[in-house]
């Protein structure tokens, strides 16, 4: 997931901070849930469940309206 997808996936979920800004770190910047939760100073359950909502997201709106881009 690019950045423009992340921000409009995170506007339509309405993801806050903290656990925004640790989905951002994993989806887009490739850390693990765990060091993501780390440096944004949440519960790492919280980022599981962040970033399981923002792929699940992403895959309804593929599976609605396709895709060019490979998914991640």
């Amino acid at each position: 997931m690019n950045e423009r997808e992340f921000d409009l996936i995170a506007k339509l979920i309405r993801s806050r901070d903290p656990a925004r800004t640790a989905a951002r770190l994993v989806i887009v910047s490739g850390y693990s849930n765990k060091e993501a939760a780390e440096e944004a100073g949440c519960a790492y359950n919280s980022v599981t469940n962040t970033v399981a909502r923002f792929r699940a997201t992403l895959r309804d709106i593929v599976a609605v309206f396709g895709r060019k881009a490979k998914s991640t």
